[in-house]
């Protein structure tokens, strides 16, 4: 097995053409140490991008931020930029796994994982944004709304590299977290951006729900409730057991009430 600390995204690109299935990346580590340690995987190369200082930046753009690849979670949880212009992002970096985890995971790997039911998926796809993916044939980017495809399964071909995620900033956000015995934890996340809200739901279903509406100034909570509710009964009712569905129900109300309140601090602010 070789092992390579390439110091550019051409350098990367060129191993990753080199071994094809052969070779695994390295942006964070955890799940390819966890991989090998099982014996899951027996690769003949490996590729760290943590030299490739690019890959471990956060930068404010214009109407986006761009966290590297090889950003940490506590770098995420942390980030004076993200927690301006998207708090709920902080927000789930602080509560991901636990300080080991958020010290050594990073953004890329838990992209490329792309456990569906994660924490980051609720607020990634209610703000939007896209992948960077480089090969050493392209350059290209991804929707977030078009990465999954199923739990653990992403449209990302193999000789394909992570190099950042494009994450839309937006008015108000929220971030919500509930761990139930024996299930897996529920995730929820809202935004307001130009008038427009987003719920998206992680945890209930392999792929995450997705609900959007327009912020009125004369609509109060109890309105968008009913909405989702209507929504999430024509879609769901048959696929959620009733314990999960009435918990999604009374989680999504919260996040709802939540998004009013935000609604008019946004209107004062306005004015």
């Amino acid at each position: 097995m070789n092992y390579y600390l390439p110091e550019s995204i051409n350098e990367a690109t060129f191993l990753m053409d080199t071994y094809g299935n052969d070779a695994v990346i390295i942006s964070g580590g955890v799940q390819v140490t966890n991989e090998l340690s099982k014996l899951s995987i027996n690769p003949s190369a490996i590729i760290d991008l943590n030299k490739v200082s690019i890959l471990k930046e956060i930068q404010e753009l214009e109407d986006y931020i761009c966290i590297g690849a090889c950003v940490k979670h506590v770098e995420v949880s942390k980030s004076p930029v993200i927690h301006k212009s998207i708090v709920a992002l902080s927000n789930a970096a602080e509560k991901l796994g636990d300080l080991q985890i958020r010290n050594m995971a990073s953004v890329g790997g838990t992209i490329a994982l792309s456990d569906s039911y994660g924490d980051y998926w609720s607020i990634l796809l209610a703000a939007g944004g896209y992948v960077n993916l480089s090969s050493k044939k392209r350059e290209r980017k991804v929707q977030l709304s078009s990465w999954l495809e199923d739990r653990f399964l992403n449209i990302k071909e193999q000789n394909e590299i992570i190099t950042s995620i494009h994450v839309c900033k937006v008015e108000k956000s929220i971030f919500l977290k509930q761990d139930f015995p024996n299930l897996q934890s529920l995730c929820i996340a809202g935004v307001i951006k130009e008038n427009k809200g987003r719920i998206v739901i992680t945890g209930a279903t392999h792929l995450p729900i997705v609900f959007s509406f327009n912020i009125l100034n004369n609509h109060r909570y109890h309105n968008y409730f009913n909405d989702f509710h209507k929504y999430l009964v024509e879609l769901y009712s048959h696929t959620l057991d009733e314990y999960l569905f009435h918990m999604t129900s009374i989680l999504v109300k919260k996040a709802i009430n939540h998004l009013n309140i935000l609604k008019y601090r946004l209107q004062r602010e306005k004015e």
